[in-house]
């Protein structure tokens, strides 16, 4: 429509009425500004969850998960920018993709260090690009509940054992409050991108705001750091150490002694 008008106004060359030339730029202005207010206006929360172990293959896998404040919005584009500790897993790849997307290229990595999200070791910082395919139109992203798009799946490089609790981290590149200005944590990195289907033009998309629901990982600025791990999905859990262990055998014989003095004098 847009492109229409200023064809329109470029093929006039005949005298125009001043009222013609208002209307006109009018409507352009119109249709400029709404589709920057729907942008605008647009915010897209995207999260880790479902972490899953798998023993066999050795596998650690979570659903991203997405969920819009507007309704009737499609993810057209998503930079996929996150971070993860090197001691523990290595990225795999991208699976389960929802209908009508694609994962574009490859994924690209950089190595640093965590000490700035409160991890003694390396953080490996990930890029992967899934996008419409436009085969068709995805499903539309839940206002209410979450819209699952795709699996990250990795290598586990630790031994996972029923009494040593595994609680891998998995940081969005997204900083705290971020704005057009703020993005990502590295230098000239926009940090996690999603854009959103046009509804008036399929083949073009439109930005949205951002918001991050990290994995074992929360915001928290303090001492130079942007934030902290917590221990908040753990596959396994805190056992009795082997140490205390003679003392709990004690204390269950002498319950054992207890229960048959009493049967013994009951009887």
């Amino acid at each position: 429509m847009k492109k229409r008008i200023i064809n329109l106004l470029v093929r006039l060359d005949s005298p125009i009425h001043s009222y013609r030339i208002i209307y006109l730029a009018i409507m352009l202005i119109f249709l400029t500004s709404g589709l920057k207010t729907v942008a605008q206006d647009t915010t897209i929360t995207a999260r880790f969850i479902n972490g899953t172990y798998d023993n066999v293959t050795n596998q650690f896998y979570v659903d991203v998960e997405l969920q819009s404040n507007t309704n009737a919005i499609r993810m057209f584009g998503f930079n996929v920018r996150f971070f993860y500790e090197d001691s523990q897993l290595v990225y795999d790849s991208v699976g389960s993709i929802a209908n009508f997307y694609q994962e574009i290229g490859s994924a690209s990595q950089l190595s640093g260090n965590g000490a700035p999200w409160g991890v003694s070791g390396p953080l490996i910082w990930t890029n992967v690009l899934v996008q419409a395919n436009l085969e068709g139109l995805p499903d539309v992203i839940s206002t209410t509940g979450w819209t699952r798009i795709f699996k990250i799946y990795f290598k586990v490089k630790v031994n996972v054992e029923p009494c040593n609790p595994f609680c891998p981290i998995l940081i969005w590149d997204l900083e705290e409050n971020a704005g057009p200005v703020e993005g990502g944590y590295l230098p000239g990195d926009d940090g996690v991108v999603i854009t959103v289907i046009n509804q008036n033009d399929i083949d073009r998309s439109l930005p949205s705001n951002e918001i991050a629901v990290h994995y074992n990982w929360e915001y928290w600025a303090n001492n130079g750091n942007y934030g902290r791990p917590v221990e908040q999905y753990c596959i396994g859990q805190h056992c009795t150490p082997v140490k205390d262990w003679p003392i709990y055998m004690a204390i269950g014989l002498m319950l054992l002694a207890s229960v048959l003095i009493y049967r013994r004098r009951i009887s």
